[in-house]
């Protein structure tokens, strides 16, 4: 053996090279390791996801892509596979992982195009408008961009701004029949005589095609009934039952309009609808529905219960019978039916009707009790929501109307209609507390939004609380919009609510003068006038500023400046 192997320094030297090679060996072996693994990894993942979608097992895809999502959050193609699979799925999250797409890749058309188209899908309007929002100018030709915009702008009422895409998208597209439909779709709704009979004919002329007809035979029904016109409605609706391809939504369409010009040939179709209805649970529900609806509750409870008591026994159909028994105030009978459960989806429309018979019978802690019952069946479902919150202010229930809009905002995806509502009720009320509560609620879904950072900072001065976060809001919102006299209403009441009302008189007097006399500018501008000195301009401000609608803290402003006017005293 070599001398140098015989010595036992050398060999110990020798076996401490040797195990830190081997520890670099397996620390860069683990190193190359993992850099394949992990990509592999992740193919593997995102393949068995598009399997597990393909077999319809969403359940198992979805994990397998948030597995994915571990290992690479910020990935765009693994949340664009997320995306495809909840809209296979038929999942409206679908639109917020569109939407995290967008965000991953700026700039892309085609990525907030597709954003665009699904949430519309899922009639996600705001959505929608978001990512058209950014198209950029450019792009803005595009078909898929016009007739997209075109689309929303229908469905969301703005129908001049929808005729116009509409134009646009046949000018590059001429023969395309479903842009002339969708064109005609919107032109029969106006309310210009020439326009509306333009857009009929080009609606008669696609009912003649097989592809079109159904569609353009339902907006010709649509127009004229918004015209006045359920005669001609009654005649087009005949024509739409000869097309093959027509529902029972179409059927029961045509049984309305009969209903609706009295036609003597009602009953007969009323006995037809029925025999044919009878069999499908789905289609005698709607019926029934309508029935209620049409001041026919007790015929139609009479047919389900006595004349077809099998229809009766459908459990899917006692929601609409339930429906009827309500329309006739028949709280036993609503008791009744309603007292077995759950209803498979409609839980909550079972406990809202017993918390309505109840209360009707004047058991107010069990209807309490019903009520918010449907309130925890409803809460994660903004469809559900939707309709409490409409029973609620239909029974002129006004707390537990409140609680509905309260549970739409914090889980409806587009709550503006109850931000609206809430706004509304707390104004009538004078309820400053609850008005910031809302804005601070709303500012946490929709931080960027200008509008209710302002009402925060105003609110939040008038009460007191958060003012020099308010007053910092206040004064970004200035500078950023200067020449708008909310804006700059809101600071200048920051800066005299913080004793520095010379600064405060500064903001105001930048603004026109017809901007200073609007009564709810006006009121600030006299307070502010009055804490100066100028007092004999302070009384022309603070006398418009009554004809404002007030909140509490603002008339006690109003009035501890009007009496410092009358006075004839100044002071902060």
């Amino acid at each position: 053996m070599h001398p140098f192997f015989t010595n036992p320094e050398n060999r110990s030297r020798l076996y401490v090279l040797w195990i830190v090679i081997g520890l670099v060996v397996v620390g860069v072996g683990s190193t190359i390791g993992v850099q394949i693994y992990r990509p592999w990894r992740q193919e593997r993942l995102m393949r068995e996801a598009r399997e597990a979608a393909d077999r319809g097992n969403f359940a198992v895809a979805s994990l397998n892509v948030r597995r994915a999502l571990q290992n690479a959050p910020n990935d765009p193609a693994i949340c664009r596979l997320m995306a495809e699979i909840l809209e296979q799925a038929q999942n409206p999250d679908a639109v917020w992982w569109r939407g995290r797409v967008a965000e991953l890749t700026p700039g892309s058309t085609d990525v907030l195009m597709d954003w665009a188209k699904v949430a519309l899908k899922f009639h996600k309007h705001a959505a929608a408008e978001k990512a058209l929002a950014g198209v950029q100018a450019a792009d803005r030709e595009r078909v898929d961009y016009l007739s997209t915009a075109g689309t929303v702008a229908y469905e969301t009422g703005k129908n001049a701004d929808a005729e116009r895409l509409f134009a646009a998208v046949l000018r590059h597209e001429p023969d395309n029949a479903a842009h002339h439909l969708a064109l005609g779709r919107v032109q029969v709704l106006s309310s210009d005589f020439f326009t509306r009979e333009a857009g009929r004919k080009e609606l008669r002329a696609l009912a003649a095609e097989a592809e079109h007809a159904v569609p353009a035979l339902r907006a010709l029904i649509t127009s004229h009934e918004a015209s006045g016109e359920p005669v001609a409605a009654l005649s087009e609706s005949e024509q739409l039952l000869k097309v093959p391809a027509h529902t029972f939504l179409d059927e029961l369409t045509h049984l309305r309009l009969l209903h609706l010009t009295k036609d003597e040939r009602f009953p007969e179709a009323l006995a037809a609808l029925q025999a044919k209805a009878a069999p499908a649970p789905k289609n005698a529900g709607a019926l029934i529905v309508w029935m209620g609806h049409a001041g026919l509750a007790k015929e139609a409870v009479e047919w389900a219960t006595v004349r077809e008591p099998k229809v009766g026994r459908m459990p899917e159909v006692r929601q609409a019978i339930a429906g009827c028994y309500l329309e006739l105030k028949d709280w036993p009978a609503v008791l009744k039916i309603t007292a077995d459960g759950p209803w498979r989806q409609g839980d909550y429309i079972r406990h809202a009707y017993r918390s309505k018979a109840l209360r009707a019978q004047g058991d107010l802690q069990l209807a309490r009790s019903e009520w918010n019952q449907a309130t925890t069946a409803a809460h994660d479902r903004p469809d559900a929501i939707r309709w409490l919150t409409k029973i609620a202010a239909s029974a002129d229930w006004p707390d537990e109307t409140e609680q509905a809009l309260w549970m739409a905002i914090a889980n409806v995806p587009d709550p503006a209609w109850a931000v609206d509502q809430l706004g509304r009720r707390f104004h009538e009320q004078h309820d400053t507390e609850n008005l910031r509560r809302l804005a601070a609620r709303s500012l946490t879904t929709d931080p960027q939004n200008d509008n209710l950072r302002n009402d925060f900072a105003f609110l939040s001065v008038l009460l007191g609380k958060e003012t020099d976060r308010a007053l910092i809001l206040a004064h970004e919102l200035f500078k950023k919009h200067p020449t708008n006299f909310a804006y700059a209403s809101t600071y200048a009441v920051a800066l005299h609510c913080a004793k520095r009302s010379p600064e405060a008189l500064e903001v105001l007097e930048k603004l026109p003068p017809e901007e200073l006399a609007k009564p709810s500018v006006a009121i600030h501008y006299g307070v502010i006038l009055a804490a100066n000195g100028q007092l004999d301009a302070a009384r022309k401000y603070l006398d418009l500023g009554r004809l404002a609608p007030l909140l509490p803290e603002e008339s006690a402003l109003l009035e501890k400046a009007t009496k410092l006017a009358g006075e004839g005293k100044s002071g902060d």
